[in-house]
């Protein structure tokens, strides 16, 4: 194995992909080729009809707790009450340590000030400024805060859960990256079936959703 690698991600290769909750790992076990080496997969998303929009709670008390790892959706928004503060929504799927996630916030309110400089008021840069020592407190963890994760997808994981209380409620919408993919999907098989009916041949379909990779960790 690469041991310079190991040594970053300050663990094995095959804990570092267990701790990851967008990742499906085992040891196959098949009498494959494969057998008796670390595969994995991209884990396949539930349909939205049998998911729940949530809100999960983590009360951070350690500096240790910062290095859970967070999955935030494309729509879900992160909240921290005690400084009433939140991350929106981006458009984008995010998986990092909640330390990450709150130092990206930093960064970016700092970015914001630099980019726009004299556009800005005094009055507003004070209140980023404020909000961004208040944030950087919270990686410190002088004082215990919470972490919420509001999602209407239903999508997001905040791993290992213990600990984290998670209340639910109606059928989750779906997610923007998901629409993108069953258009996309839809498209291609319009197209196959004009295919089909042109005496054209036919079309693969979609992707192997079960497909593995592979790795020799020894």
């Amino acid at each position: 194995p690469d041991f310079s690698f190991q040594d970053a991600l300050r663990t094995s290769f095959t804990e570092f992909l267990k701790a990851l909750p967008h990742i499906e790992s085992k040891v196959q076990d098949d009498g494959s080729r494969a057998d008796g080496k670390l595969v994995f997969r991209f884990k396949p998303l539930p349909p939205a009809a049998e998911r729940k929009m949530f809100i999960k709670k983590f009360k951070i008390t350690t500096r240790e707790d910062l290095w859970r790892v967070c999955h935030k959706a494309p729509s879900a928004v992160v909240e921290i009450p005690e400084i009433e503060f939140e991350i929106g929504a981006d458009a984008k799927r995010k998986i990092d340590s909640i330390y990450n996630h709150i130092a990206s916030a930093v960064y970016n309110l700092s970015m914001h000030v630099s980019k726009l400089g004299n556009q800005l008021s005094q009055d507003h840069k004070e209140k980023i400024g404020e909000t961004v020592q208040q944030l950087n407190a919270l990686l410190d963890v002088t004082e215990p805060f919470t972490f919420v994760l509001h999602d209407r997808t239903g999508i997001s994981e905040i791993v290992p859960e213990e600990g984290v209380n998670t209340e639910f409620g109606g059928e989750a919408e779906e997610d923007p990256l998901e629409t993108e993919d069953r258009k996309a999907q839809e498209l291609l098989d319009a197209i196959g079936e004009d295919d089909e009916e042109g005496g054209e041949g036919e079309t693969d379909g979609a992707p192997d959703q079960n497909k593995v990779t592979m790795l020799d960790v020894d």
